[in-house]
Order: structure tokens, then C-alpha cells, then sequence
């Protein structure tokens, strides 16, 4: 067992370092080719050799985190040291379970590795157009003034806060949603904020709905009607969608099928909430 552990330490710590390399290339390749901000003598040749290089890393990471993702709860206990618990009792559902801080954990589910590219992507775009506004000049010569000299700062800053996030949560990605025994704990406020872990006692109904998008289209989304006298923090509201004690929470980005969580959610409410 010894030897497993280290074997799964290993590969994960190997998958980092092969997702570190390729965000430094495909930002070396970005800067070799437009902002010219540190390699100013590189040639075009190189800094897309660099990005092709770097971008040609994401397919095998995606395998990787794909195969971790859908590893078995006891691999994943046994990788963080952890013992699985014996129950009393066996569940009403069969589940694989193991043992953290939410008590025993059922399923956790986090953001598309697709989703968490692109958004690196869309903040990093928006930290080289402030880049370029303010400091380098190579395609847009002016020097900006009034509200465009604002955007071109908040674009720097917004866009360098959004790298960081984003090469962390690659790097150290964290649930946004766990099913566990005490209860479901959402990780969606943002902002490094900590989640919220509602009792399956507060909890009144879980459905699958669907919900409007900015594209004017519909997503998949996990309804959840609580208790009136739960509280619940206002900037967890906005995150959430809440209206009148109904949590509405997009599922399309998450590293599952909104059925699948639905179903993994609704039986572990159905089982545990009777005993909460």
C-alpha cells in the first residue's frame, strides 16, 4: 500500500511539473511573439516553437487529470494518507466513500480542465492588452489617457490576479462541490472565500432544473430549496442565484454530468437527511 501511495504521489507531482512547464512555454511563446515584454530578441521562429511546444502539453494533461478524476475513492484516500472508515452500519446507498474534513466524503466534483484553460486564457489576453496599452506600445502606439488609461490598469490588474488563480487551481485544484455525510458543501463564492457547508436537515428539496444563460441559451443547473431559517451569506446568494431560498447553481463546467451529480446528490440527501 506504502508503495502505491508513492507511485500516485509521484505521478501528481509529475503532472504538476508538466503543467508548470508548459503554462512558462506557452506564456514564453506568447511574449516571444506579441509582448516582447522579457524576450525582446527572440525570434518569431522560436516563440512559436515555444507555444506549439507548450500547447502540445495540454492533451496529455488532460488525459492524466482525466484518469485521476475518475480514479476510485480508495485510491484517492490512500494518495492523501488517509484510512477508509468503517461504517457501524452499511448505507441504505452504496457508495465509495472516504474520510476528510467534511466528515465522510461521497463524491467531489471540480471545474472542467477545459474551462480552467480558458479562462487563463481570457485573463491573460486582458493582462497583455494592459501590457500593451501602458508599457510596451508595439501595436498601438498612443499612450492611453482618461477612462482608457483605467481599463488599461484594471485590465493589468484584474489580468494578473486571474493568471495567478488560474495556474493555482491547475496546479491545486479544489472541489466546488463535495457530497459528504454532514452535508453539501458549495465552494462557489470565489474570491478565496471558504465554502459553505449546508446540513442535509436544511435542505428541503433537490431537483434538476435549467437555467438561462448570457448566450440565450439554457444550462443544466442543481436546484436546491432550504430551510427559511438557514442563513445564508449575501455574497454566497449572488454566487448562487438565490431567490426565495432556492439555490440555483450552473453545472455545465463542472468535471461530471449534471445528471450523474444530481443523482449522487439527491441519494445521499435521501439517506442521511432523515438521520440529521
Amino acid at each position: 500500500m506504502n508503495d502505491q501511495k508513492r507511485r500516485l504521489d509521484f505521478r501528481e507531482a509529475m503532472s504538476k511539473v508538466q503543467a508548470l512547464v508548459a503554462i512558462v512555454l506557452v506564456l514564453a511563446g506568447v511574449d516571444a511573439l506579441f509582448t516582447r515584454l522579457v524576450l525582446k530578441h527572440t525570434s518569431p521562429v522560436v516563440g512559436g516553437a515555444l507555444l506549439i511546444f507548450g500547447l502540445l502539453q495540454v492533451p496529455a494533461l488532460l488525459k492524466v487529470w482525466r484518469s485521476r478524476s475518475d480514479a476510485s475513492a480508495p485510491d484517492r484516500a490512500m494518495s492523501l494518507g488517509t484510512q477508509m472508515p468503517t461504517p457501524t452500519a452499511p448505507p441504505a446507498n452504496e457508495f465509495s466513500m472516504t474520510a476528510l474534513e467534511h466528515g465522510l466524503v461521497i463524491a467531489q466534483y471540480g471545474y472542467k480542465l477545459a474551462n480552467k484553460l480558458i479562462g487563463l486564457f481570457v485573463t491573460a489576453s486582458f493582462s497583455a492588452i494592459g501590457l500593451e496599452l501602458l508599457f510596451i506600445h508595439r501595436f498601438i502606439p498612443a499612450r492611453p489617457e482618461g477612462g482608457l488609461k483605467i481599463f488599461a490598469w484594471a485590465s493589468l490588474i484584474l489580468g494578473g490576479y486571474g493568471i495567478i488563480s488560474g495556474i493555482r487551481s491547475l496546479l491545486f485544484p479544489k472541489p466546488i462541490i463535495v457530497v459528504a455525510e454532514k452535508g453539501l458543501t458549495l465552494n462557489i463564492a470565489g474570491m478565496g472565500r471558504k465554502g459553505m457547508t449546508i446540513p442535509w436537515s436544511a435542505i428541503k428539496s433537490i431537483k434538476l432544473t435549467r437555467m438561462p444563460s448570457s448566450s440565450g441559451g439554457r444550462l443544466d443547473a442543481l436546484s436546491l430549496v432550504l430551510d427559511p431559517s438557514f442563513p445564508l451569506p449575501r455574497l454566497f446568494s449572488y454566487a448562487a442565484l438565490a431567490n426565495k431560498g432556492e439555490l440555483v447553481i450552473p453545472m455545465s463546467t463542472l468535471n461530471e454530468s449534471p445528471e450523474k451529480i444530481y443523482e449522487k446528490i439527491h441519494a445521499a440527501w435521501s439517506q442521511y437527511q432523515p438521520l440529521s
